[in-house]
């Protein structure tokens, strides 16, 4: 990605982001406010034909409903029907009273036929017919899967779908897809005997007119379909795995209710789905239409929209470029007032004046000129501060070679010259001058891990020679560990502390060094088995931590207890919130400190 060369594309391409940022959030928002505006009038639409359609599917099966209690209570076809069949237990459609029934039958159905076919089973399984054809069958009713609810309801509606004419004697060639409603009833004579079933059809498209029509005006973009009480999907006619909404997804989707609403998926497309039950005849109606058809207004709308945005942006690049130019050219000055200054010229503030109008340039060139008195006045406490910083780690030698220590081991040295122990001798004064080296030296702060344990191991051997027995040690790395890189004379002081306070009840110490990995870095673990720290001086030392952890601030460091805290202050000078410190007492006994870093990246 290419580098930003001028401050005037800078204000160029930001103002032009700002305003550009603007023009599209308040599209996107109009859009999104214009969508569900619209999903609001779509939803509130289909309501409407879910209504429209449900009552129009109510009203034609009142309609056969109305057909139905007209012959049951019509006496001419009760009177007629009974006689005929204590006359002969066989009907004849040619019998002057099986005429006259159907005739009965017909004037009931009117002109405008709003059954097509009438059938009239008796108990015993007569059946006399009219509608696409006059005539009389002998069936086995116990077959009708229809006959035993229909014998329950004692005379109310019982409604069912028939897929095949041929089972209800109907020989109809007109219709390519032949798919029937049927409504069968019980008829009583005079005496409230059940007397036989009566059952009225009509053709699916005659019940589902209203529905059609829905589809018609909404081609492509509504779907329609109705389930019956069981489940069976009664519209379209088609059969149920080849429909686009089967009745496990409506019922894996719908909410409890009458009436509802969903989104879904029906082959490649989503699909918000609206519902409604009839109360009347138990099925419910359908309607699923295509996202893309709701959205298509908006998206009609946002091309226009992008239209005028695109205008809009345009004017605003003009504009942007003018205001950039303005502002560029006064920091272009000051740009230069920058670049000339230098550590000799700080205190040359002078009277300059910066060729702007703007009020905010004026005093950024103001508090620049303050800014290089300030540089200044830090630059002579920088000087100081690394005095400081020498002082302190003149300290921290001190500290860690005190007199009292250098006394005791030329005291020792002193005892074993009188006993002519010089192997011993020459192995101290290597060891002193060793670690008079070590830390003396001005070489970087950083140095091998090997190179601190070797330090370690050096000021523990001047001990064991002084102590003798008295003092054990072990000392533990990982290969792994030896080039890495930590602060100098970071293991000794700490050493130095359990020494002074790690001795045990039996008068010996036991001090263990170990280096080790974890999975987040590096870990120095130095452990004793003496009486641990003191509550009291647990607390001393957090609380000075906790300090320099809140204020940022290090401790002043002194000649007396420094080691400690020390090594913490260089800890968290060296990796900030990357290290790791830690210190208590183990529950077996003694006390143990850890320090190390976590997330170790290579310094």
């Amino acid at each position: 990605m290419s580098k930003m060369r001028t401050i005037r594309k800078k204000l160029f391409i930001s103002y032009t982001n700002l305003i550009v940022g603007v023009i599209v959030a308040f599209a996107v928002l109009i859009f999104v406010y214009i969508s569900q505006i619209l999903s609001n009038q779509t939803r509130d639409m289909m309501t409407s034909l879910l209504t429209a359609g449900i009552n129009q599917t109510d009203m034609e099966v009142r309609r056969m409903d109305t057909v139905s209690l007209n012959i049951c209570y019509s006496e001419i076809v009760k009177g007629n029907f009974e006689k005929l069949m204590q006359k002969t237990s066989k009907i004849y459609a040619s019998d002057e009273r099986a005429r006259a029934i159907i005739d009965a039958l017909v004037a009931i159905n009117g002109p405008l036929m709003p059954v097509q076919q009438i059938n009239i089973y008796s108990l015993g399984g007569q059946v006399l017919s009219t509608g696409f054809s006059n005539k009389s069958i002998e069936t086995n009713l116990a077959s009708k899967h229809w006959y035993e609810p229909t014998l329950k309801l004692d005379g109310k509606k019982y409604i069912t779908v028939l897929k095949d004419g041929k089972e209800s004697y109907i020989y109809d060639t007109t219709e390519r897809i032949k798919q029937y409603i049927v409504l069968d009833r019980v008829i009583f004579n005079k005496y409230g005997q059940q007397l036989a079933i009566l059952e009225v059809i009509s053709k699916s498209n005659q019940i589902f007119k209203s529905i059609y029509e829905i589809e018609d005006d909404y081609k492509g973009s509504i779907m329609a379909y109705v389930f019956d009480e069981s489940g069976q999907m009664i519209y379209p006619v088609s059969n149920e795995e080849s429909a686009a909404l089967s009745y496990q997804t409506f019922s894996q989707n719908k909410e409890a209710g009458k009436d509802g609403y969903f989104k879904t998926k029906l082959g490649e497309d989503n699909y918000n789905v609206y519902y409604h039950q009839s109360s009347y005849t138990g099925w419910t109606l359908v309607l699923a239409r295509s996202q893309k058809s709701i959205i298509a207004p908006v998206i009609t709308l946002a091309l226009f929209m992008m239209l005028i945005t695109s205008i809009f942006i345009g004017v605003a690049l003009l504009s942007s470029f003018i205001i950039a130019k303005d502002l560029s050219n006064p920091i272009k000055e000051l740009l230069m007032t920058i670049k000339n200054t230098r550590l000799k010229n700080l205190d040359d503030v002078g009277d300059n004046k910066i060729n702007t109008q703007l009020i905010e340039l004026e005093e950024l060139h103001t508090a620049f000129s303050n800014m290089r008195i300030n540089i200044k006045e830090s630059t002579v406490a920088m000087l100081e501060a690394q005095r400081q910083e020498l002082k302190a780690r003149m300290l921290a030698l001190q500290s860690q070679m005190n007199p009292h220590f250098l006394y005791n081991t030329l005291t020792n040295i002193s005892v074993m010259a009188e006993e002519g122990l010089n192997d011993g001798i020459v192995e101290m004064c290597d060891h002193v001058s060793f670690l008079l080296r070590y830390f003396s030296t001005s070489k970087p702060v950083l140095v091998k891990m090997s190179e601190e344990f070797e330090c370690a191991k050096k000021y523990l051997s001047i001990v064991q020679i002084r102590y003798k027995d008295y003092l054990k040690y072990t000392i533990e790395m990982d290969e792994a560990l030896q080039n890495i890189e930590i602060p100098r004379n970071i293991v000794q002081p700490l050493i130095e502390n359990a020494v002074k306070y790690g001795m045990n009840e039996e008068m010996i110490w036991d001090i263990k060094i170990e280096g080790y990995f974890r999975e987040d870095g590096w870990r120095i673990k130095i452990s004793d088995k003496g009486n641990g720290f003191l509550k009291e001086k647990i607390q001393e030392l957090q609380e000075k931590i906790d300090q320099i952890n809140l204020f940022k601030r290090y401790i002043d460091l002194e000649i007396n207890g420094m080691g400690f805290i020390n090594v913490f202050s260089r800890l968290k000078l060296t990796y900030e919130e990357n290290m790791y410190f830690e210190f208590g007492n183990d529950p077996r006994g003694g006390a143990v400190i850890i320090i190390g870093v976590q997330h170790y990246i290579k310094l």
